[in-house]
C-alpha cells in the first residue's frame, strides 16, 4: 500500500472566499518596542551574553560593542550573531552598544543576569491555600510597563474544584505585580446544561469542565498603541481587579475586560453577545490580529453546546478595537462547519498584509467572511502554519485528526497550502477512520529541503513514520510530538517535550536531550506554561514551574551562534503566537527558517513611537581621570569630593548635593554607577542614593548656581525637579518626587519599600527624561514610570546624599542625534540628515580688562525650518574672569532655548554673557554655551569681549 495520496484539488472545489480585494503594497503595521533584552548567564567559559536585533534593523549592516563596567570588550564591533562570551576575570555590569556608520549610539539597559543558570521569579502566595493547591497554567509574554521588556502575564489554577482561578503579573526580574481574582464565576457553573456548560468566567480550563478543557479567555497585548500592553480577560459577576473593584452583575452575564497592564486595574468593559446566551454561557479562545494591517484588533472565539451530553458545537467569532478608552465590535461571525479545533493561529495566510484566523480545518478572512474550510477534514488536536518548503510560494498548514462527536475522518493527517485549504498530501489509513492525538511539523533533517512532519499514527499503519513536504517518507521512526523549538544555534529545528529539549539524529533515526533541567515540571499535555523569543537573540526560552509551585524559571541557550536573524517578537507571523493558548502549539515565523534558508527580508512593521533605534549620541560624559572640574559640590558639614581610581568619591557626614555643571535640554538620558561604600569609614552608612534631574531653580531659572544653598535638604525646595531618593538601613523607602518651586511643598509621586541598597553592591542607575516621560532604572528594572502632563524639558542634574559614602563611575548624558527643538514634547523626534558642520572664529579678539577672547561657531543639528547650535569661547594669553559674546542674527532666526549662559536679544543683535560657574578662564582654557533657535542655520560673526 502506498503510504501517502497525493491529492489534486481545483481551487473551485474548495468553496474558497478570498475576502478583501487586495490593495496597493501594505502599509506598515505597528509593534511594540522592544529594547536590546540583554542576557548574561554564567557558564564554565565564562558569561555568555545575548541580545536582539530589532525587525528594523535587519539587514542593516550594524554593529555592537559589549562593555564589562566601562571596559570595551570586543576589539572591533560584532557583525555576526548577537552573542558573545566574556571570559575575562571578575564580574561587572554588562551593556551593549550599537554601531551605526561607525559611531557608536546610547548603552543597553544592564544586562539581566541569571546567575544560577536560570531567571527565577517566585510565585505569590494565595490566602487560604498551600503552595501545591495551585499550579501554573497559560503564560502571556507582553510589556506591561513601557520599558521595552517583557512582563509575564499567568494563570494560576486550583488542582481540586471549588476554588478560584487567579490572573497574576510578574517581571522578568522576579517581582509580582498584580493579581487578579476571577472568584466563584470561575469555577461555579449556572446549571441546566449538564457537563458541558463552562462557568462564566472560567479561565485556562482544563480538566472537570468536559468539551472546555482547551479554553484560554485571556490574552495580552499593546491594542491602543500607547507603548504598553493591555490584559483581556473574560469576566463574569465576582470578578476582583488589583484595584479591589469587583464586576457586578446577574450570574448569566458574560464580559470581556480591558485590564491596564501596569496596575491590573480595568480600564474598559463590553459585554458578550448573546447570540449564544440560549444554551448558556460560552468560553473559548483570545487572540490578536491585524485585520486592517497596521492596528492590532482582539479576536475571540466563543463556544458552548446545545443541550446537555454531547450536543453540538455553537461558534461565535467577534474582531474587537480599543482605543485606550472603549472596547467595541468590529465585526461577528457565527460558523459551526465542522469542526474546530483546540487553538487558534492568527496569521495572514494570503499575503494581503491583513491577518486571517485559522480554525483548524477552516480560515476566516479578516473582514468575518469565510475562506475556505478544507474538504474531507474534521476536528483534529494539532495544526501548523508557516513557510514550510522554501521552493513553494506562500505558507503551508499540516493539520491532523482526530474522532469527535461521532465524526471520524478517513485519513490521519494532511499537508495543505494554507492561502487556499487545498491538501497538498494527504497521510493514508488502512481503515476507515483514524484518531491521531498528536502531530508537528519541524526542520529536523538537513538531507531534505523544507520542513519535516510526523503524527502519533500507529506504527505500521501507511501515515506512519516522518515525512518531508515531497509526502515522501524518510523514516519509519519518529521523535516526540510536542514542541518545535529553537535553542542550539544551528538552523535546524530542536524538539520541545515536556521541560527538556532533543535533537533528532538522522543518521542513527534516534533523538538525545540536550538539555534537561532539574526542580521543574510540565503542565497538562505534557507542556510548559510558555516558551518562545522573549530575551536575548532569536533563540528560543522556557518558562517552566518548579515541581513544588513555588516559583518559575525562564531557561535561556548558551550555545554560541553565528547565526544573526532578528528577534523572533518583531515577526508578525511569530508574535501573534504568542498571544494565542488552548492546547499550546509550536510557534512559528511567516518566512521560512531552516537548513540552507536566505536571510529574511526586515519585516514590514514600524514599532510604538516610531524607530525601534532612535539615534542617540552621548554629549557628555566623565571618566573621573582629570579631576572634579565639571562638578559642583554642595555640602552641608563639609566631607570631601574627590576624583580618584576613576570615580568620584563623595564622603560626608551631612547633607551633600555635586552638581554636573552643564545644562541639559530635550530628551536625555544619564547614566552612572553608584556604589554605597561600606568598609568601616565613619560615613559608611549605605543610604540615600538619590538624584535631582531636569532641575532648576525658581529663583534664577536660567543659572542654577546664581542662588546658594548650603547642601540642607531644605535649601533645595526652590528647586523645580524630578528627585528620587533610593534608600536603605534607617531610611527604608525609595521615593520619587516633583519639586514644585515652593519651600515646603515637595509633591510625593510614588513611595516603595524597595529596590533598596546594598553594601558595596554596584547598582548602574538610569534617569530618563524624554517628554513627558519620566522613569528611573536600576540595573535594567524599570522602578518608577511618571507621565509629566507638564515636563520639566531642561535643567541640570545633581547627586545628592545624607550622611553616607558613595563612589560614581562611568558618568554619561545621551540625546538624540537628531531632534527637535529641546522643549518639545514629542517622544520620537523626526529623523533627519545630519547637517555639516561649520566652524567660525573671530579674527580679531577685543582686549578687555581682564585679557581677550574669542569665540568659534559650529552648528550641531539641523531640522526643518530650525536648527542647534554651539558656540566655544576661549580665552587668551591671559586669564578671564568673565566674557560677552555677541552677533547679529539672520533673517527668521530667533533663539527658543539657550544653555551655558545669559541671553540678550535686542531685534537682530544678540548678546550672552557667562553664568557663575564658566566665565572664569584659565589662559587658553574653553567653555561652551548652546542655544536652539527657529530659522534656517547661518555662521554668524561673532565677537568676544571680556569683563
Amino acid at each position: 500500500m502506498t503510504a501517502v495520496l497525493t491529492v489534486s484539488l481545483a481551487a473551485a472545489s474548495l468553496t474558497a472566499n478570498a475576502g478583501p480585494s487586495p490593495t496597493a503594497a501594505p502599509a506598515a503595521r505597528v509593534m511594540e518596542r522592544l529594547d536590546r533584552g540583554l542576557t548574561a548567564v554564567p557558564t564554565s567559559d565564562g558569561a555568555f551574553l545575548s541580545w536582539r536585533l530589532l525587525g528594523p534593523e535587519q539587514g542593516s549592516g550594524i554593529g555592537f560593542n559589549v562593555y564589562k563596567n566601562s571596559t570595551k570588550l570586543n576589539p572591533t564591533p560584532l557583525t555576526g550573531g548577537t552573542n558573545f562570551t566574556d571570559r575575562t576575570a571578575g564580574s561587572g555590569t554588562y551593556t551593549v552598544r550599537a554601531v551605526v556608520d561607525g559611531k557608536e549610539q546610547v548603552a543597553s539597559p544592564p544586562a539581566t543576569v541569571f546567575g544560577n543558570g536560570y531567571g527565577n521569579i517566585p510565585l505569590a502566595s494565595i490566602p487560604g491555600a498551600a503552595a501545591a493547591d495551585y499550579y501554573v497554567q497559560h503564560g502571556w509574554p507582553g510589556d506591561l510597563d513601557g520599558d521595552g521588556r517583557y512582563e509575564v502575564v499567568v494563570s494560576r489554577l486550583p488542582f481540586a474544584a471549588g476554588r478560584p482561578s487567579y490572573l497574576e503579573a510578574y517581571s522578568l526580574s522576579g517581582a509580582r505585580l498584580w493579581r487578579v481574582d476571577l472568584g466563584p464565576a470561575s469555577y461555579t457553573r449556572l446549571g441546566g446544561n449538564g457537563a458541558n456548560e463552562p462557568a462564566p468566567a472560567a479561565i485556562s480550563g482544563y480538566g472537570d469542565v468536559a468539551g472546555f478543557r482547551n479554553d484560554d479567555n485571556v490574552t495580552v497585548y499593546d491594542l491602543d498603541l500607547d507603548g504598553r500592553a493591555e490584559v483581556l480577560v473574560h469576566t463574569a459577576n465576582g470578578v476582583r481587579f488589583a484595584d479591589g473593584r469587583t464586576v457586578s452583575a446577574p450570574a448569566a452575564n458574560q464580559f470581556v475586560s480591558v485590564i491596564d497592564g501596569r496596575t491590573g486595574a480595568e480600564r474598559a468593559r463590553a459585554a458578550v453577545p448573546t447570540d449564544l446566551v440560549a444554551n448558556g454561557p460560552s468560553g473559548g479562545h483570545f487572540g490578536v490580529g491585524y485585520l486592517d494591517g497596521v492596528r492590532p484588533s482582539l479576536i475571540t472565539k466563543m463556544v458552548n453546546r446545545t443541550g446537555a451530553g454531547t450536543g453540538g458545537f455553537n461558534t461565535l467569532y467577534v474582531a474587537w478595537d480599543y482605543d485606550g478608552s472603549r472596547l467595541t465590535q468590529r465585526w461577528k461571525m457565527i460558523n459551526n462547519a465542522c469542526c474546530s479545533f483546540h487553538q487558534i493561529r492568527i496569521v495572514d495566510v494570503d499575503g494581503d498584509g491583513r491577518d486571517d484566523i485559522a480554525d483548524g480545518n477552516k480560515v476566516i478572512n479578516s473582514n468575518g467572511t469565510l475562506r475556505y474550510v478544507v474538504p474531507g477534514s474534521i476536528h483534529g488536536d494539532r495544526f501548523h502554519i508557516g513557510d514550510l518548503d522554501p521552493s513553494r510560494p506562500g505558507l503551508e498548514g499540516y493539520a491532523i485528526q482526530q474522532t469527535e462527536g461521532g465524526s471520524s475522518s478517513t485519513f490521519p493527517w494532511y499537508y495543505y497550502d494554507a492561502a487556499t485549504g487545498q491538501r497538498l498530501v494527504t497521510g493514508a489509513h488502512s481503515g476507515t477512520s483514524t484518531d491521531v492525538a498528536r502531530g508537528t511539523t519541524a526542520d529536523i533533517d538537513p538531507g531534505h529541503p523544507g520542513y519535516e512532519y510526523w503524527a502519533t499514527v500507529a506504527s505500521g499503519e501507511p501515515g506512519a513514520g516522518l515525512f518531508n513536504v515531497r509526502g515522501q517518507r524518510i523514516s519509519n521512526r519518529t521523535p516526540s510530538v510536542n514542541f518545535r523549538i529553537w535553542w542550539d544555534g544551528d538552523l535546524g529545528s530542536e524538539l520541545l517535550d515536556n521541560t527538556y529539549v532533543e535533537k533528532w539524529n538522522p543518521g542513527s533515526q534516534s533523538v538525545g536531550r540536550i538539555f534537561n533541567p532539574s526542580g521543574v515540571r510540565s503542565s497538562w499535555r505534557a507542556a510548559v506554561p510558555m516558551y518562545g523569543d522573549i530575551i536575548g537573540d532569536w533563540r528560543e526560552e522556557i518558562l517552566a514551574e518548579t515541581t513544588d509551585h513555588t516559583a518559575m524559571r525562564i531557561y535561556t541557550t548558551t550555545a554560541p551562534t553565528s547565526t544573526r536573524l532578528y528577534t523572533l517578537a518583531h515577526n508578525p507571523a511569530y508574535r501573534l503566537g504568542f498571544t494565542v493558548r488552548g492546547y499550546l502549539q509550536s510557534l512559528l515565523v511567516d518566512y521560512y527558517l531552516g537548513t540552507g534558508m536566505s536571510q529574511p527580508p526586515a519585516p514590514n512593521i514600524t514599532t510604538v513611537g516610531g524607530d525601534a533605534t532612535p539615534e542617540w549620541a552621548m554629549v557628555a560624559s566623565d571618566d573621573f581621570r582629570d579631576g572634579t572640574g565639571k562638578w559642583t559640590a554642595e555640602l552641608e558639614s563639609g566631607g570631601t569630593v574627590q576624583a580618584r581610581d576613576g570615580a568620584l568619591d563623595i564622603d560626608v557626614p551631612g547633607g551633600a548635593t555635586v552638581w554636573f555643571r552643564q545644562k541639559f535640554a530635550g530628551p536625555t538620558i544619564i547614566e552612572y554607577t553608584a556604589t554605597p561604600v561600606s568598609a568601616g569609614g565613619a560615613n559608611d552608612r549605605v543610604s540615600d542614593l538619590n538624584a535631582f534631574w531636569s532641575a532648576t531653580d525658581a529663583r534664577s531659572p536660567n543659572d542654577l548656581f546664581a542662588s546658594r544653598r548650603s547642601g540642607r535638604l531644605a535649601d533645595y525646595d526652590n528647586l523645580k525637579t524630578y528627585y528620587v531618593g533610593h534608600g536603605a538601613n534607617g531610611n527604608t523607602t525609595t521615593r520619587m518626587r516633583r519639586y514644585v518651586g515652593e519651600p515646603g511643598n515637595r509633591p510625593l509621586i510614588f513611595d516603595r519599600t524597595e529596590p533598596l541598597l546594598t553594601a558595596n553592591r554596584p547598582q548602574r542607575i538610569r534617569l530618563v527624561s524624554d517628554g513627558g516621560k519620566i522613569q528611573y532604572w536600576v540595573d535594567g528594572r524599570l522602578v518608577f514610570d511618571y507621565a509629566d502632563s507638564q515636563p520639566y524639558t531642561q535643567g541640570w542634574f545633581g547627586f545628592r546624599t545624607v550622611d553616607s559614602h558613595f563612589t560614581l563611575r562611568d558618568f554619561a548624558v545621551w540625546q538624540p542625534r537628531s531632534t527637535t527643538p529641546p522643549d518639545t514634547t514629542t517622544q520620537t523626534p523626526p529623523t533627519t540628515t545630519s547637517p555639516t558642520t561649520t566652524t567660525t572664529a573671530t579674527t580679531t579678539p577685543t582686549t578687555g580688562p581682564g585679557g581677550t577672547c574669542s569665540a568659534a561657531y559650529r552648528t550641531t543639528n539641523a531640522w526643518p525650518d530650525g536648527f542647534q547650535g554651539e558656540v566655544t569661547v576661549t580665552a587668551g594669553a591671559s586669564a578671564i574672569n568673565g566674557w560677552t559674546v555677541g552677533w547679529t542674527s539672520s533673517s527668521g532666526q530667533s533663539i527658543t532655548q539657550l544653555w551655558n549662559g545669559t541671553l540678550n536679544v535686542d531685534g537682530s543683535t544678540v548678546s550672552v554673557g557667562n553664568l557663575s560657574y564658566n566665565g572664569a578662564l584659565s589662559p587658553s582654557g574653553s567653555t561652551t554655551f548652546g542655544y536652539t533657535a527657529t530659522g534656517n542655520p547661518s555662521t554668524p560673526a561673532l565677537t568676544c569681549t571680556t569683563r
